[in-house]
């Protein structure tokens, strides 16, 4: 989501054409919606216990919501589709932290927390790329922010799938 909240303002500018303060106050709103969403995801999936569910649909939302971006021609649809893939995308983060640290622990831990902030950090870098190759490309932020959607889109199967605690009795009848 790195890529999506650099260009985030340059989006906002290119297609409503306003100046750089309302730019600027335009592109706080999805960081507001946010702010909420986060405490709101994260306070239920504490509440339930559930983390596989609580990291996968924000994830599926946070890539519909940027099909959206990419797809929109106003600069309402386009601000609102980002603040969803924001908000959702961003949401998933505690549930998917809780998730991944109860399941490990000792050096596995240390070397699982390693690996995803590894990719972390990968996404970090290229996720500007990948909206600035797009726009140089075609002039458009549409293909950047349809790669990013799909590249959430598969963090939520990956949720869905890695998630998974086998069962207590699966784990009786591997052993025995």
């Amino acid at each position: 989501m790195y890529g999506v909240t650099l260009w985030l303002p340059s989006v906002i500018r290119s297609m409503s054409g306003l100046s750089y303060f309302w730019t600027g106050a335009v592109a706080v709103l999805p960081f507001l919606v946010t702010v909420f969403a986060m405490v709101l995801v994260g306070m239920r999936s504490d509440r339930t216990g559930e983390r596989r569910w609580h990291t996968a649909i924000p994830a599926f939302a946070a890539a519909a919501g940027l099909v959206v971006a990419g797809y929109g021609t106003s600069t309402f649809v386009v601000v609102a589709g980002i603040g969803i893939g924001l908000a959702c995308a961003e949401s998933m983060v505690g549930p998917f932290w809780a998730m991944a640290t109860s399941q490990m622990a000792g050096l596995s831990a240390a070397a699982g927390i390693a690996v995803i902030n590894s990719l972390a950090n990968l996404g970090g870098y290229f996720g500007p790329d990948i909206i600035g190759f797009f726009r140089t490309s075609d002039g458009g932020y549409r293909g950047g922010l349809l790669a990013i959607g799909a590249t959430v889109f598969l963090s939520g199967m990956i949720a869905l799938v890695v998630g998974r605690v086998p069962r207590p009795d699966a784990l009786s009848r591997s052993r025995g």
